[in-house]
């Protein structure tokens, strides 16, 4: 027996596909990335300037100390050189331990050199910051150590920075004059290094990062303004909010001996704020123009 299935007209016909379900489509998700890529770019050069700055009033600081430290040296060599006997082998106590401080310390600045370039050539992505070697590598010891040139007229190749512990006293002046010789072609070497890159990042932190902060406030403005359900709507000004915002960091680099020196604020933040607030720094400039406009008018 057989039983009897009554069948549904519609399970007989073809089911529609329905159409794939998306989410709601952001048109202005590149303005996310972008901003975001910025933010991080930013920060990663503030990251390598601070670096750059800091090693290089390190290197400064250690031969402003060594100067000093390379004079007695060089003054107790010369005494002893003067006076000794002979045959007399003997080294004077405290020239010998002063001659290894002194190798010590010219190696600290060797290391402290090192960084400064490895921190130039990852700043410049690898087109600067390399030294003249056969092997093209970044600049370590030895590579430096050969691009070290005396320049008092001698012709002394630099291979080691270490004092030989077999020093004896017909050998200590000899010993004593090559450290100072590497430490001057060291010292005229780093000099010139930490000048320039002093001089180039004071003149980015004081005129290019203002602007570039004032236009990453400008994108978290615009960026928050977008948001939906965000409690405070800005006016939508498109690209005149960048450029504005932009126009108002290159004043605040331009000017920032302007900047009273009693305000807290430092001008990197000020220009963050200027581009974030680009309407309410408008408006205000507006109303102080029209005081001025005014005879006799409050300013």
């Amino acid at each position: 027996m057989s039983a009897m299935f009554k069948t549904h007209p519609a399970s007989l016909d073809a089911h529609t596909a329905e159409p794939p379900r998306r989410g709601p489509v952001r048109p202005h998700l590149w303005l996310e990335w972008g901003a975001g890529a910025f933010a991080f770019a930013l920060a990663i050069a503030a990251m390598l300037l601070f670096m750059m700055s800091t090693i290089a009033d390190r290197v400064d600081a250690l031969i402003e100390a060594q100067n000093a430290t390379a004079l007695k040296l060089s003054a107790d060599l010369h005494y002893y050189d003067s006076h000794r006997a002979p045959n007399d082998e003997s080294i004077p106590p405290g020239v010998f331990s002063n001659l290894v401080e002194f190798a010590r310390n010219t190696a600290i600045i060797i290391d402290e050199v090192h960084r400064l370039l490895a921190v130039e050539y990852v700043s410049t992505l690898g087109v600067g910051g390399t030294l003249d070697t056969p092997d093209g590598h970044l600049p370590w010891s030895d590579a430096l150590l050969q691009n070290l040139k005396p320049k008092d007229g001698t012709s002394t190749k630099f291979d080691h920075t270490g004092v030989d512990p077999r020093t004896t006293g017909k050998t200590i002046v000899e010993a004593g004059a090559y450290q100072i010789e590497l430490y001057q072609a060291l010292r005229d070497f780093s000099q010139e290094k930490c000048t320039s890159y002093k001089d180039v990042g004071g003149a980015i932190s004081t005129y290019l990062f203002p602007l570039l902060y004032a236009l990453l406030g400008a994108g978290l403005c615009d960026l928050r303004g977008r948001v939906p359900g965000a409690g405070r709507r800005f006016a939508s000004l498109g690209s005149a909010r960048y450029t504005t915002a932009i126009i108002a960091g290159a004043v605040i680099g331009i000017f920032t001996s302007l900047v009273p020196t009693s305000l807290s604020l430092p001008p990197l933040l000020i220009a963050f704020l200027l581009g974030y607030s680009v309407d309410v720094f408008t408006a205000r400039l507006d109303g102080l123009i029209d005081k001025l406009r005014k005879p006799g008018g409050d300013t």
